[in-house]
């Protein structure tokens, strides 16, 4: 059963339960106002009748009934005092009949009643009674020289009322349910709406796996909610998706030069015997220098294809000057250039310290790349912020922008080996630790290139520091 149909179905069942206990309260209350009024008359007409306001019946009894009496013989004919909206009963002390104001019903005398008649004393039963299959409310009070008074009055009228009452009840309910059917109908298509296209959108796209156009969002509700998380969804799927497509054509564009090169160091040695002893190793080594490249360009485009570094290493406390320290080290010992730290309140941030590490040294091999031979390389390290600043030509100020960009190389690199992508991987790890990136011009000459990470505050608790950090 579809979403739509289960939300007519609710408001259904809610709009007949509604009815219902409002139908079920205005019976009861109707019924229980026709009782009370029924019983109000009887109490006002016996006290009428005992006061002397209206006159009693009476009659002959030459044979009456007891106690449990429905049906009295040889009464004489009943008074002129009877009432049509009524029925008007005199029992004596032992609970026989001695006068009724209808020939036709006679009321029955319960054992209760014909002790109430025998006691002589003050009291009133109010009570149900069946006579001849009419239904009848009926009130016997003691009466003060002995014996008892009884007044009886049909539910017949009150009983046509409240089965008029139930069965415009009953069609009030039938109409709300069809009206609340109508209206919940209308009411779930309505919202169901924007689901209806989301998961249009989402099989389209599960289907064909073309991104499809964004969901319309109106108001704020979490149907809404939804929609914009889906639209986010498909713009991220969509950029991803971009992103792989320009990783795949510049990977392959990089990938040929590294590959033209071996294979033209390989064709050339394959002429051995045209080669001497020096011509044989310079190519050997160009080979082995472009077998390391093509090694670290596959390994780079594999790891940001991958868009993942080091997703086992827990997150924590990282303490940049250290991180800094051990990365300048390693730089010096692959190298052999000096690398100058000056490293005054690095301060400490929550992350992974491979992956820091990771932008440090990458950082480091950039500079180390374009700066000439001798000269030191220096690495600033301050409140969270780290930049490298190397000798070379520097950057251009119109290309600052851009040497982050996969395989982006400016026109002074191109030369040198590389893959374009060190600085790309420095910036998405900045990025993963909420971070910012920067190239400048350093101050003496030379490229300053660095990033900038969110300090923990001082005294954070390790289990609370990625939300202090």
């Amino acid at each position: 059963m579809s979403l739509r149909w289960r939300l007519v179905l609710i408001l259904g069942a809610l709009a007949v339960a509604a009815v219902g206990v409002a139908s079920v309260g205005s019976f009861a209350s109707t019924r229980d106002e026709l009782q009370d009024e029924i019983d109000a008359f009887l109490v006002r007409r016996a006290d009428e009748l005992l006061d002397g306001r209206r006159r009693r019946p009476v009659g002959g009894a030459r044979s009456g009934r007891g106690p449990g009496t429905t049906a009295v013989q040889g009464l004489g004919a009943p008074s002129d005092t009877s009432d049509p909206d009524a029925v008007t009963q005199t029992v004596d002390a032992t609970g026989a009949v001695t006068g009724t104001s209808s020939t036709a019903v006679v009321l029955p005398v319960s054992a209760d009643e014909a002790a109430l008649a025998a006691s002589g004393g003050q009291g009133r039963i109010l009570r149900d009674a069946t006579v001849g299959g009419v239904d009848y409310r009926m009130i016997t009070v003691a009466q003060p020289a002995g014996g008892a008074l009884q007044v009886a009055r049909p539910l017949t009228e009150a009983d046509d009322v409240l089965h008029g009452v139930a069965g415009r009840l009953v069609l009030m309910g039938l109409m709300s349910a069809a009206a609340a059917g109508v209206v919940g109908w209308f009411f779930a298509r309505r919202v169901t709406r924007p689901l209806r296209e989301l998961t249009a959108a989402a099989e389209g796209l599960a289907t064909t796996r073309d991104m499809p156009s964004p969901v319309v969002v109106k108001g704020s509700d979490e149907v809404a909610s939804l929609a914009r998380s889906f639209n986010t969804m498909v713009g991220a799927l969509e950029t991803s998706k971009r992103q792989q497509r320009q990783l795949v054509l510049d990977a392959g564009h990089e990938l040929r030069t590294p590959l033209t090169s071996l294979r033209m160091s390989i064709d050339l040695l394959q002429r051995g015997g045209r080669l001497d002893d020096d011509e044989r190793q310079r190519l050997l080594d160009r080979a082995q220098v472009e077998l390391v490249e093509l090694t670290d360009l596959v390994t780079e485009v594999i790891e940001l294809a991958a868009d993942r570094m080091a997703p086992d290493e827990p997150e924590q406390a990282v303490d940049l000057a250290e991180v800094v320290a051990d990365a300048a080290e390693a730089a010096r010992r692959r190298t052999g250039r000096a690398v100058d730290v000056w490293a005054e309140d690095a301060g400490t941030v929550w992350g992974r310290a491979s992956m820091i590490d990771r932008a440090v040294a990458n950082l480091l091999g950039n500079a180390h790349k374009f700066s000439p031979d001798g000269a030191p390389i220096d690495v600033v390290v301050t409140r969270g912020r780290i930049a490298v600043r190397d000798r070379g030509p520097g950057i251009p100020a119109t290309e600052r922008g851009q040497v982050f960009d996969r395989f982006y190389r400016t026109d002074t690199a191109r030369a040198l080996p590389g893959s374009g992508l060190g600085l790309a991987i420095v910036r998405r790890i900045v990025d993963e630790h909420g971070g910012r990136v920067w190239a400048a011009e350093a101050p003496g000459g030379g490229a300053e290139v660095g990033f900038a990470l969110p300090l923990m505050p001082v005294g954070t608790p390790a289990a609370l520091a990625p939300a202090g950090a």
